[in-house]
Formats: C-alpha cells, structure tokens, sequence
C-alpha cells in the first residue's frame, strides 16, 4: 500500500494553468470591487476573498442603505451576486472569457443597483478589452503579464 495522501488527487499545474490563469482575473476583477467600496482597514484586510463551502466569498460588502455579497460557486460553475433586500443575480462561469465575466458582473451589480465606478477598474476593463479576443491558451501565455492588473 502506498503512504501517498489519497484525500487529493494528483493537480499537475500544466493540465489547468489556462483555467488557473483567468480564475486569477476573475478574482482580481472581484477583488476590485470589494477594494472600492468596502470601508478600508489596516493591511488591506479589507480586499480578500475567502473560502467558503462552494468556492471563494466576498463576504459581506456594506453599499449605501444595503449589504451584498459575491460568492464564486465552483459546484454550480457560476457567480452569485446576492443583497440584503433578497435579490440576487447569476451567471454562468463555464466558457467565459476574462472581457465578458467583467462586463456581466458590472451588469448585474448595476441592474441589482450598486454602481462601482473607479480608476482601478477602469484599468482593469482596459486590459479585459484588449483580451476580450484572445483564445484560453494565448491568456496562459500571457498570464505573467496579467497579474499586475490595476497596481499603480
């Protein structure tokens, strides 16, 4: 019998590094807007995301006379996008291109009537834009070059 640990399976990096790479920008996309309008605490607590049961959490995000939250549900391979006032919108995550995910989530933010509106992700949709058009394996290639989206 093997000592080797059978509660996880094998994850070699060159099988998902494309997938790696754009849930990389997706949680940067996400992260912004949490940086954005979340009340600024000591050592930038105040940008992570968490784990939660199904994938990665905002947690609650105080907005105006409401709470929200964004939850990443790796079950269901979508972004949930929940309020205080019991509204919640959806959209699917499988197949999604970096440009697209920035565009639904604005979308529904401002259709569940909270505008994010700043520098960084202006920046950030900039770059989205540029690679709107690019196929999953061009944005692994490029995937070095993504990770300072926003930094300044």
């Amino acid at each position: 019998m093997s000592n080797q640990n059978t509660l996880f399976p094998p994850l070699p990096i060159e099988e998902w590094e494309g997938t790696k790479n754009t849930l990389h920008l997706f949680f940067q996309i996400v992260g912004k807007v949490r940086l954005t309008l979340f009340p600024k605490m000591n050592h930038w607590w105040h940008v992570t995301l968490y784990l939660s049961p199904r994938g990665m959490t905002t947690r609650p995000i105080p907005y105006k006379d409401m709470v929200f939250q964004i939850d990443f549900d790796f079950f269901d391979h979508k972004l949930l996008i929940q309020t205080s006032s019991g509204d919640e919108m959806s959209f699917s995550l499988q197949g999604i291109f970096v440009s697209d995910f920035y565009s639904k989530l604005m979308d529904n933010l401002k259709a569940l009537g909270i505008e994010v509106q700043t520098r960084l992700i202006h920046t950030t949709f900039l770059l989205v834009k540029s690679l709107s058009n690019l196929t999953m394996n061009t944005l692994t290639m490029m995937g070095n070059m993504c990770t300072g989206i926003g930094r300044s």
